[in-house]
């Protein structure tokens, strides 16, 4: 290399460097498919004798836009507490809504959510379980 081509190179990448660092902090941070975030756990109370329901919501990170989040219940575990209450399993999944749909390959997060009835007491946690991913919250009585 030319000692002119070789300095035009070393100053190109000398002043390429902040944007490629940058680039590389930004997608460092990005979110991975099937990751969950904002888990959150409520139960609402009745005012009369009916059960409350135990309200589940959160987002999941999916490969596109055009698919949906959808959660069910899997199972039931021992609390990692020394409480007597229970931990509800849920388990997230995406799909794809239709697949007649032309859609952008972008990571994108869902939100899903799950509701049941369960009594005041039933559930001291939930784990919320994706290909990829579990997070756990307390459950909180919604105000």
């Amino acid at each position: 290399m030319k000692p002119a081509a070789a300095a035009t190179f070393l100053s190109l990448s000398v002043a390429m460097f902040p944007i490629w660092a940058a680039a590389q902090s930004t997608l460092s941070g990005a979110h991975e498919v099937g990751e969950l975030t904002s888990v959150q756990a409520t139960l609402e109370d009745t005012p009369d004798s009916s059960p409350a329901t135990l309200r589940v919501r959160g987002l999941i990170t999916a490969p596109e836009p055009c698919q949906v989040a959808t959660a069910e219940a899997v199972g039931e575990g021992e609390s990692q507490t020394a409480g007597i209450a229970r931990v509800l399993k849920i388990r997230v999944t995406t799909a794809r809504a239709s697949e007649d749909q032309a859609c952008t390959q972008k990571l994108t997060d869902l939100q899903f959510q799950f509701t049941q009835e369960a009594g005041l007491r039933e559930f001291e946690e939930v784990e919320v379980i994706s290909d990829s991913d579990i997070e756990r919250a307390l459950v909180e009585l919604a105000e």
